[in-house]
């Protein structure tokens, strides 16, 4: 008689033992997410959700494991479930933005950034993440710096490391903002002082504000740092150019078209100093190479028209010239060299199409001009 009866006992006791909560499922989530096990912790929290769909917190902690845990698309789907919730919508957005952000679907994830943003003025990770979409997606430097500022403005010191004062400092001389580039890359040096990239953008701040012998010393850090790079011989080489040494730019050109071929602007370089000897051939084969490389480069048009022109190749000058006038209306040296080109053409209507356009530019090399065509009528 005692078998049945431990039967009962033990059918009585499953049928009675309590199944757990939305909390207790929420909680045990909670606890493997503090442990780090995502995975154990996204099951938990799935059970919460299956239990209570209102669970509103319990859905935004699934949507952060599943971003944790690389499954954006479940992340998108768990945060929008989440939406009702008050009081942490911020970190909602948030989530949101960096789940879209991931799956490179960038206008969510702006739109995402920036709810956050709106809710919490101060949310540092909002700023710097939306920063870095306008810097490395859309190249958008002006929108970039303003918000890198209000990250560095709201972060903790531990949340900045020296690749965002970097990007900073890179929007900041985009930006045509010098001094303040050297100071966020500066910021970044102080992090890591062997950033090769900093002392590059350093050297390119410090040429801008017509301080060579600074814009040198910041190139040549990088190239002792890194032997190899041709970015910062092209940097010396720039310099020497603009304080019209064009032996010693030529020089540094050359060597940075020896480690980097594809170098557009060592090869422009090299072309404008060849041009400046009078060695047209070479001029040219280093722009053509420019040109391949750079098809939007209009300076290398310029120089190209320029050396044709010298060589009184006037056909393929005229071309040249015009194609940079294509690019740049407000550069006055082509409608000065394209209206010579028309004048040996015998072209004098066109002639004259470039000297009413020059003179609103620059007169003296408009009156130049002047004389060159009357002296060919």
């Amino acid at each position: 008689m005692l078998k049945p009866l431990l039967l009962l006992i033990l059918c009585s006791s499953t049928i009675i033992a309590p199944a757990q909560t939305d909390i207790e499922w929420y909680n045990n989530g909670l606890n493997a997410k503090s442990e780090k096990k995502y995975e154990e912790a996204t099951e938990l929290f799935k059970k919460a959700v299956g239990v209570n769909k209102k669970m509103y917190e319990a859905w935004f902690q699934l949507g952060w494991c599943y971003n944790e845990t690389k499954n954006y698309s479940s992340a998108i789907q768990a945060l929008n479930q989440a939406m009702p919730a008050t009081g942490f919508q911020d970190n909602i957005y948030y989530e949101l933005g960096y789940a879209y952000d991931r799956l490179d679907s960038i206008q969510p994830a702006i739109t995402a950034f920036k709810k956050a943003i709106n809710i919490n003025n101060k949310y540092a990770i909002a700023y710097r993440d939306l920063a870095n979409i306008y810097f490395d997606v859309l190249y958008k430097y002006d929108e970039a710096l303003t918000l890198y500022k209000a990250f560095f403005a709201n972060a903790q010191n531990t949340q900045i490391n020296e690749q965002h004062y970097y990007n900073a400092g890179y929007c900041a001389n985009n930006t045509q903002q010098y001094t303040e580039a050297i100071t966020f890359l500066n910021k970044a040096l102080v992090m890591d002082k062997i950033f090769i990239r900093a002392y590059n953008e350093l050297g390119y701040a410090y040429f801008s504000l017509a301080d060579y012998p600074k814009a040198v010393e910041m190139y040549t850090m990088s190239h002792e740092l890194d032997s190899k790079q041709a970015t910062p011989l092209k940097g010396i080489a720039d310099v020497y150019k603009r304080l019209k040494d064009p032996e010693k730019a030529l020089g540094f050109y050359e060597k940075a078209i020896a480690l980097n071929p594809q170098l557009s602007g060592a090869l422009f370089g090299a072309g404008w100093c060849y041009n400046d000897k009078n060695d047209y051939d070479k001029a040219i084969a280093c722009l053509l190479k420019a040109k391949e490389i750079n098809a939007d480069f209009p300076d290398v048009y310029t120089e190209l028209g320029y050396a044709y022109y010298f060589k009184e190749d006037i056909n393929n000058a005229l071309a040249n010239f015009l194609k940079s006038i294509s690019f740049n209306e407000s550069y006055f040296i082509d409608f000065y060299y394209a209206g010579l080109c028309y004048s040996k053409l015998n072209n004098k209507e066109k002639a004259q199409e470039m000297y009413n356009r020059l003179i609103l530019l620059n007169k003296d090399y408009a009156d130049k001009l002047k004389t060159a065509i009357d002296k060919n009528k």
